[in-house]
């Protein structure tokens, strides 16, 4: 079989130009080193936001696509993306005066058009303090409020992924670009190796397209070694944190920087970020926080809410893949794409936000089927799990009730994780064997959910299943109490995954790195 697309790379813009392209009618397999969105894809910030930072740099075009791919996802994910009211305090901290942020704000409503949340609005600071008392209460100061939205990150990435299997693209992770080969007929000849059963497979293609973040100069540099670097590497980490007084979020500055960190409450807790660390050519083997990193963070939130100390649950740590340049630090290099042609049908395209992974995949798969060629939108289209009129929020809700092995919480966290598709997760479950027997007594986790993220998710690890398909790793006990269940689960489907991908080791050591309080 020769595939119209072979795409290296399973993060946002891999799975959403795999989604599109099936969409087309194009034959297409994509293939990730890792699990799918292991890398940056779920390592972000959590904000899938219109690009207020980005009006510093001029990045206009940008912040107009990302508010409008803002609202439109807001459609076709409701219960992956969620419309949230930030607030830009006015302080003696920041380097911007009042007039200087209301003319942003203005700007940032302009362009989002009718497609803003909500316009942005005044906070008095005898508003802010009744709404936050331990935000800088010696200040007295005032903020704007604005809106943007948080999302879950490696979820979105899974919801691309399984349309693009509707629509007939083949799908495949633990499966490793190796390099390629033209053959006489000028089809390209893709070697991958599959690192579960050790064996290279060769896979023909007529075009290929790589989206492989920030490994993209290291896979690049071993098959095509007269190619110039396309990336440039920035570190940053993200603190899930635990005792903080605050219920609104907050975009703050770092004093003495042109950075922004943030306080948004998520799921319970606090998630405070990011930092800004440039890390050089290549990526390092492990993407671990730093020491220093964290303190920043915890440094930076006691600055502006003083006497407070929050508990650091565990980290998020990632690499930012930005378009190369040779001036100016990663902070303020633009998050625009950039698309490579390295020689007939061979292509790759670095750089990007996730806020706007459609519009990427569109440009992209222009790019590499030629400006003639009229490309189908996608964009009406309503991801699997997005709730509809026939079925909407509420209904939703009491048909999964209807389930005897469905309680509040189970009910909850599906709605979250799976939107509409947690009725064909509750069917899955009461046919399966074992479907509804609970894995902990502390956590809501059904047997079945492991095999569904195995068989219809791709899921092949306690890590994958933890972190990526679930959110149980923010949880203050990240799943330890059922990790021997799930562990023994994979290794019973699958009895060389124990070698091949170290499950002895997997999830207790991702744990370990990243500093989670579970088993420190």
């Amino acid at each position: 079989m020769v595939y119209d697309l072979i795409i290296a790379g399973g993060g946002i813009n891999g799975a959403a130009l795999a989604r599109l392209a099936a969409y087309q009618g194009l034959k297409v397999a994509l293939f990730e080193n890792g699990d799918f969105g292991q890398g940056a894809s779920s390592n972000t910030s959590k904000l899938l936001h219109g690009g207020l930072r980005y009006l510093e740099t001029y990045d206009f075009g940008l912040v107009r696509d990302a508010t409008h791919e803002r609202a439109e996802l807001l459609n076709i994910a409701p219960h992956l993306v969620e419309a949230r009211h930030f607030l830009f305090p006015k302080t003696r901290l920041g380097r911007h005066n009042r007039p200087m942020i209301k003319v942003g704000l203005i700007l940032y409503d302009f362009l989002a058009g009718k497609l803003r949340i909500s316009p942005h609005r005044w906070v008095s600071p005898k508003e802010l303090a009744r709404l936050e008392p331990f935000f800088l209460p010696e200040e007295k100061c005032g903020a704007y409020e604005y809106s943007d939205c948080v999302m879950d990150d490696a979820r979105l990435v899974i919801e691309n992924l399984v349309d693009a299997r509707s629509l007939g693209a083949e799908i495949w992770n633990y499966r490793s670009f190796q390099g390629m080969e033209r053959s006489r007929d000028g089809i390209l000849d893709v070697t991958v190796l599959d690192r579960i059963s050790g064996k290279e497979i060769v896979y023909q293609a007529r075009k290929l397209a790589m989206t492989l973040g920030p490994w993209t100069d290291q896979v690049l540099a071993k098959t095509f070694r007269w190619e110039k670097p396309q990336v440039r590497l920035s570190q940053g980490i993200h603190l899930i944190a635990d005792g903080l007084p605050s219920h609104s979020c907050f975009i703050l500055p770092v004093p003495n920087s042109r950075r922004y960190f943030f306080v948004v409450p998520w799921k319970g807790k606090h998630l405070i970020g990011t930092t800004e660390t440039e890390v050089g050519d290549y990526p390092p083997n492990l993407v671990l926080p730093k020491e220093e990193e964290i303190e920043e963070l915890l440094a930076l939130t006691r600055t502006f809410f003083p006497g407070q100390n929050p508990i650091v649950i565990c980290t998020i740590t990632g690499l930012r893949p930005l378009a190369r340049s040779t001036k100016g630090s990663t902070i303020t290099l633009s998050r625009e794409h950039e698309f490579h042609q390295m020689e007939a049908g061979v292509f790759s395209a670095v750089g990007g936000k996730y806020t706007t992974h459609r519009t990427f995949a569109e440009q992209f798969l222009q790019f590499i089927l030629g400006s003639k060629v009229l490309i189908k939108n996608i964009k009406p289209r309503l991801l699997p799990g997005a709730w509809n009129g026939e079925i909407g929020r509420a209904n939703l809700e009491t048909k999964l009730l209807a389930y005897p092995f469905v309680d509040a919480g189970i009910c909850k966290a599906w709605m979250r994780r799976y939107g509409m598709r947690g009725l064909e997760l509750a069917e899955f479950v009461a046919t399966t064997p074992n479907g509804p027997d609970r894995l902990s007594v502390t956590d809501s986790v059904l047997y079945g959910e492991v095999r569904f993220a195995y068989e219809k998710e791709w899921a092949k690890t306690p890590t994958d299943f933890f972190r990526r398909r679930t959110d149980i790793y923010f949880t203050a006990r990240a799943g330890i109490e059922m990790l021997a269940k799930v562990k023994a689960f994979f290794l019973r489907e699958n009895p060389l995954l124990e070698k091949s991908l170290g499950l002895d080791a997997d999830y207790t050591d991702f744990l370990k790195g990243n500093r989670h309080r579970a088993i420190l």
